[in-house]
């Protein structure tokens, strides 16, 4: 999306929500349409056993370690969108601040309800984001507490991520007459990654049958990396 359209979409949910109120749901679609498009990443890199053997076979180290930075991000965003509105003398952009500036009270009611399933749902989320992620405990760390911290199921990301849509959702058909395609099944970056990979791997085994056959001739293939 180029800054022009950005603008103009930004622009469009001032002119009917109100300033305040078109900037707080603008930053948050814009957040969780990006927080959908790392999600899609991960769920076809990583939950599919032929690909993450594909990916293991590859670069297994590397596939962990993306495949840790990948989850650990999701949950980040996913704690971030339901924090608090204050902490401190500071005030963040989440989904709580959503039922206060809606004018329309079963709306309203509706929406409440929703952030506050959507803030129960992400505490586990934000435990992960305190105690591990982002912090790392001391009493957890030293094993003082006997608390144990897993990762998210698949389950309960898509839930909570379903949740996220359908509520913003019903606010922008209530105040824009439209709604946005947050989970959109496209072309991404990670499959044709997949694609490369394997091709790569099926390279290499070419190459290795054709070296024990005597036909050395893909050994003067040259990488351009």
């Amino acid at each position: 999306m180029s800054t022009n359209s950005a603008e103009v979409t930004k622009q469009g949910y001032i002119d009917k929500m109100g300033v305040e109120f078109g900037k707080v749901f603008h930053s948050l679609r814009n957040e969780l349409i990006w927080l959908s498009i790392k999600w899609m990443e991960f769920q076809i890199l990583y939950t599919k056993e032929s690909r993450v053997a594909l990916l293991n076979k590859a670069a297994p180290v590397f596939s962990h370690m993306l495949q840790n930075i990948l989850l650990e991000n999701i949950i980040l965003s996913m704690a971030k969108i339901t924090d608090q509105e204050k902490s401190g003398k500071y005030k963040s952009i989440t989904t709580l601040l959503l039922p206060g500036y809606i004018d329309n009270v079963d709306l309203k009611h509706r929406i409440d309800l929703t952030v506050k399933k959507l803030s129960s749902l992400s505490k586990s989320f934000k435990d992960l984001r305190d105690k591990k992620i982002a912090h790392k405990d001391f009493s957890w760390q030293l094993n003082d507490t006997g608390t144990n911290f897993f990762w998210p199921s698949l389950e309960s990301i898509r839930e909570f991520l379903t949740l996220c849509y359908e509520m913003m959702n019903e606010i922008e058909l209530y105040y824009m007459q439209a709604t946005t395609m947050y989970n959109i099944d496209h072309m991404t970056g990670s499959l044709h990654l997949l694609y490369a990979v394997e091709n790569g791997l099926r390279f290499d085994n070419l190459r290795l049958e054709m070296a024990k056959q005597g036909d050395r001739s893909l050994n003067d293939f040259e990488s351009v990396i």
